[in-house]
């Protein structure tokens, strides 16, 4: 049985969230102590290691609809953007591969992320606005332009609580 301690056993895996690649039997998994690992069907260890602990709690993570990137939002309002390129199912990476693209996208907590209908714009939903002006918990990302304009559109939603 699985553990979340972080700690070491062989049978210990960290996985707070994980993201089935579309159509490859390969799927990552995000811990809560910030590990991000390649997995494929079948085989006891990751293949790819993304990000090692210790780190923010891993809490989204979503392919783009051609499985060529992926996108992670963490406990700390990051959102990262990885290129996937996996050419071998037996290929183990033990460094960290790096993201294409890191932006603090929320104050507290991206807790959603997808890809808009390019692989190049992303949506986030999180905690506690995008910056020190704006409230907004949903926003539009551009990962190809310049820092700084990256952030196309932002919008709030309000929840209701209702007692029967």
């Amino acid at each position: 049985s699985g553990s979340s301690s972080g700690g070491g056993g062989d049978n210990e895996v960290d996985a707070a969230v994980v993201a089935a690649h579309p159509f490859r039997p390969l799927y990552i998994s995000g811990g809560s102590y910030g590990s991000l690992l390649l997995w494929q069907w079948n085989v006891g260890r990751p293949i790819i290691t993304y990000r090692t602990p210790p780190g923010p709690a891993v809490t989204a993570i979503k392919f783009n609809s051609r499985g060529t990137k992926f996108a992670v939002g963490d406990r700390a309002g990051f959102l990262l953007a990885y290129r996937f390129h996996f050419q071998s199912h037996h290929h183990h990476h033990s460094g960290a591969v790096l993201p294409y693209f890191t932006f603090k996208a929320h104050n507290k907590k991206t807790a959603a992320v997808v890809f808009g209908s390019s692989s190049s714009s992303i949506i986030t939903a999180g905690q506690g606005g995008i910056d020190r002006v704006t409230t907004a918990n949903i926003a539009l990302w551009d990962t190809t332009r310049a820092p700084g304009s990256n952030l196309v559109s932002t919008f709030s939603t309000t929840t209701t609580s209702s007692s029967s």
